[in-house]
C-alpha cells in the first residue's frame, strides 16, 4: 500500500505558497477568506437551488446565483473600489 504523506506534504506547502506569495502581506488572510467563501458556496448554493426549486423559478436561481458568486467575490477579494494600487 503506497504512502500519501509526500501528496499531503506536497499539497500543504503548495497551498503555503500560493498563500505567501503576495508582495502586500495580506497573503494569508486573503486565503483564508477565499476557503470561508468557498466553503460557504455549498450550502448557499443549496439553498438558492432549493428556493428555485420550490418555487419554479428561473428569476430566483439566476438572481440568487449571482448574489451569492458577487458576495463571495466582494468578501474574499475585498476589491479597492476607487484606490489606485
Amino acid at each position: 500500500m503506497p504512502s500519501w504523506d509526500h501528496v499531503i506534504e506536497a499539497a500543504n506547502d503548495f497551498a503555503f505558497a500560493k498563500a505567501m506569495a503576495s508582495t502586500d502581506g495580506e497573503g494569508q488572510a486573503r486565503y483564508n477568506r477565499r476557503r470561508f467563501a468557498a466553503a460557504a458556496w455549498i450550502p448557499g448554493a443549496i439553498l438558492v437551488a432549493y428556493l428555485a426549486g420550490s418555487q419554479e423559478s428561473w428569476a430566483i436561481a439566476m438572481v440568487g446565483f449571482g448574489v451569492l458568486l458577487a458576495g463571495m467575490y466582494v468578501y474574499a477579494e475585498r476589491p479597492r473600489f476607487g484606490r489606485k494600487s
